[in-house]
């Protein structure tokens, strides 16, 4: 199942991750990252916000997006910030979904937080996946904590990545 996540995919997935770690670390406390795509077309970076009502509203814009657009790019990522249920318990989670052509189905990377209503935005752990609704704390393939790191130290801001891990 991994074999269709190329290293390119998963550095722009840690790229838009790197924006929902960004974006975070400067929201007040309470609020939320406004669910975004970025994506590329003709070789051009673009990113549109899905602002709504509510987040649930905000995260099937996102998704009807990327049913409408994803056989138009070249990449798509919708990062947004929510909750999941790990083995060990309930998590606020930054999540990316990307994709790109010859997959079947976006992947989804996770990274727990500490929000800034919590005292001080930090990143908690490792970056961990889904992959047809299956959960990897430590994906297999070599090349993927390479292309992590990668893909947050391509955004402008992935220098702070290490100075909000902690906890």
């Amino acid at each position: 199942m991994l074999v269709e996540i190329s290293d390119d995919a998963v550095r722009f997935g840690a790229f838009v991750l790197a924006q929902c770690a960004a974006i975070a670390a400067t929201n007040a406390p309470g609020d939320l990252i406004c669910p975004f795509a970025v994506f590329v077309k003709d070789g051009q970076r673009q990113s549109i916000d899905f602002e709504s009502d509510t987040q649930d509203e905000a995260v099937e814009k996102g998704w009807d997006h990327f049913n409408r657009y994803h056989d138009s790019v070249e990449y798509w990522a919708f990062g947004r910030e929510g909750y999941f249920t790990f083995p060990d318990g309930r998590s606020d989670v930054l999540v990316t979904s990307v994709w790109r052509p010859g997959m079947s189905d976006p992947i989804t990377f996770l990274h727990r937080f500490a929000p800034t209503s919590q005292g001080a935005f930090r990143l908690k752990g490792k970056t961990e996946v889904l992959i047809d609704d299956q959960f990897f704390s430590q994906p297999e393939h070599p090349f993927f904590e390479k292309a992590l790191a990668e893909g947050i130290a391509s955004h402008p801001k992935g220098r702070l990545w290490s100075t909000w891990v902690g906890g």
